[in-house]
């Protein structure tokens, strides 16, 4: 490959090939702050569409005093609710610090902070719906423990 001479004797192009094959540290990467906001933003939207399912399972078998589920099962269905429970907190709290992640790349890049700080906050609603649900399932599964 031949390099193009300026005036000064300047080569026009990179000095190397190897140093144009290197890739961009993650850091000036411009996409980084919009994969963390999405990426909070996704996980945010799976846990708030879990919430109405889990309120509707913890008042049914409120309502039905558990008849629907037999004996043993009873205790394991407590047992496995809460912790359905605290794996969907542990995903609002990843959520949120995504959800950090994204503001703080934004801040650093000089970039807008919309996604990031849209899924800061749905992660921050949905940690206090589901205090909501471990209320609910709480007061359904307590005598089953």
């Amino acid at each position: 490959m031949t390099d193009i001479m300026r005036v000064d004797s300047e080569p026009v192009g990179p000095r190397h090939e190897a140093d144009a094959e290197k890739p961009r540290p993650l850091a000036s990467d411009p996409h980084t702050s919009a994969e963390w906001g999405i990426a909070s933003l996704a996980l945010g939207a799976v846990v708030a569409l879990l919430t109405p399912g889990a309120l509707s399972l913890s008042y049914s078998l409120q309502s039905e005093d558990w008849r629907s589920i037999g004996g043993a099962l009873e205790h394991v269905t407590a047992y496995m609710g809460c912790g359905t429970i605290f794996f969907v907190l542990l995903l609002t709290a990843v959520g949120a610090i995504l959800g950090a992640s994204g503001i703080s790349a934004s801040l650093r890049q000089r970039r807008p902070v919309a996604l990031g700080l849209a899924g800061f906050l749905l992660n921050g609603l949905n940690f206090f719906m589901w205090i909501g649900v471990t209320i609910a399932w709480l007061g359904t599964a307590w005598g089953r423990f």
